[in-house]
């Protein structure tokens, strides 16, 4: 029987390294924060750093989010797969 067939295995275990990197972008805390310093240089680095300790969280989270995408649309291939087998089966 003729099949068509994905590499479901492949694609699971790049998703869920996708994944894994996208935990890497977790926000982190400034520690110790300079609260006394009246340098406004201060407070914008602080500002900065927060700032782009954000951008790295969305950006993580946007990973998170492309992985959970290719899974589901591994997981529709895999269905498609099936269907087409069977159609073919059918023939």
């Amino acid at each position: 029987m003729n099949r068509i067939s994905i590499n479901n295995r492949s694609l699971e275990e790049r998703a869920t390294a996708l994944k894994n990197a996208g935990n890497n972008f977790d926000e982190q805390v400034l520690t110790p924060i300079d609260d006394e310093s009246t340098i406004s240089a201060n407070q914008n680095a602080q500002n900065a750093f927060q700032e782009a300790q954000q951008g790295n969280s969305l950006f993580g989270q946007a990973l998170e989010t492309s992985s959970e995408q290719i899974k589901e649309i591994g997981d529709r291939f895999l269905e498609l797969d099936r269907q087409a087998a069977a159609t073919m089966h059918l023939s």
